[in-house]
C-alpha cells in the first residue's frame, strides 16, 4: 500500500467519521422536532406556528450538543490515525510514520513505516470508529412510533 492510498484511506475515514458523528447528533435532534410538533397537533395548533413552536427545542438540542461535542469539523486525518494507533497494537505505535514523507526518514524508519502500511492494510476492512448510532436511531424511531400513534389515535376531549 502506497502512502497516496494510505493518505486516501484517512480521508475517507475522517469524512465517515465526521458524517456519522453529524447523525448522532442530527437524529435526536430529529426525533425532537418529530415529537413536538405531533404534540402541537394533539392540542389542535396551527401548522405555522406548530413548525415555530416544534423548531426551537431542536435547534436548542442542536446548539446545545454542538458546544458540548468537540469540533467535528476539525478532525484530522492525523487525529483519526493516532486514534487507530491506540486502538490497534499490530501497529507498535508507528502510524504517524504513515503520515510521513520518505524523504524526512531514516532507513530504520522507512522499513517500520513499510511494516506498518502492511498491518495497516490488513487492519483497514475492520476498522471501528468511536460513534454510537444505537442510541440515537432508537430515539428517532420511537419519537416517530410517539407521533404515529398520536396522528392515527388522537386523543380526543
Amino acid at each position: 500500500m502506497t502512502a497516496i492510498e494510505i493518505r486516501s484511506y484517512l480521508q475517507k475515514t475522517t469524512r465517515k467519521y465526521v458524517l456519522l458523528r453529524i447523525l448522532e447528533i442530527a437524529l435526536p435532534s430529529l426525533a425532537i422536532l418529530i415529537t413536538s410538533m405531533a404534540v402541537c397537533m394533539l392540542f389542535s395548533f396551527s401548522v405555522a406556528s406548530s413548525w415555530s413552536i416544534s423548531l426551537i427545542p431542536a435547534l436548542v438540542f442542536i446548539l446545545f450538543f454542538r458546544r458540548i461535542r468537540a469540533n467535528i469539523f476539525g478532525t484530522t486525518p492525523e487525529q483519526v490515525m493516532s486514534y487507530i494507533n491506540r486502538q490497534y497494537p499490530q501497529l507498535q505505535e508507528s502510524s504517524d510514520l504513515l503520515l510521513t514523507h520518505d524523504d524526512l526518514l531514516t532507513s530504520i524508519q522507512r522499513l517500520q513505516k513499510k511494516k506498518s502500511a502492511e498491518q495497516f492494510e490488513q487492519l483497514y476492512p475492520m476498522l471501528r470508529l468511536p460513534v454510537k448510532l444505537v442510541v440515537p436511531l432508537m430515539v428517532f424511531f420511537a419519537s416517530i412510533v410517539f407521533a404515529l400513534l398520536l396522528y392515527f389515535f388522537p386523543v380526543t376531549p
